[in-house]
């Protein structure tokens, strides 16, 4: 088995390679402007690993609705989902036994009394 590290592609380097490339084209740069160039974006910095994450998520939740899945199928792309029925818990216990340990909790009707939060 080899270990294969993952890597993310800058597609903002991509991008002002690609920018480069044409302005060469065009003669705007000499030899040694190009090589600064170069080092200039090989130091750009990578987006933020909350950013990357993100744009993943979207990504993936997008193409999931594209391909025929639900607006709940694109949600739960975006990380685990659980949805419940649509009747509204009034016991407290209830509610704090569907939260559990939930990053995010999305209700409509349901209460998220002071005692569910505490």
């Amino acid at each position: 088995m080899k270990h294969i590290p993952v890597r993310a592609a800058q597609l903002g380097k991509v991008v002002a390679v690609n920018q480069l490339s044409r302005d060469i084209e065009k003669g705007r740069y000499t030899l040694d402007e190009v090589r600064r160039q170069l080092e200039t974006i090989r130091s750009l910095p990578p987006k933020p690993k909350l950013a990357q994450i993100a744009a993943c998520g979207i990504g993936a939740a997008c193409f999931c609705y594209l391909f025929g899945g639900s607006l709940r199928d694109a949600l739960a792309a975006l990380g685990d989902l659980t949805v419940y029925d649509r009747s509204s818990p009034t016991d407290p216990q209830e509610v704090i036994h569907r939260i559990g340990d939930a990053e995010i909790v999305i209700t409509n009707k349901t209460p998220i009394t002071r005692a569910v939060l505490d």
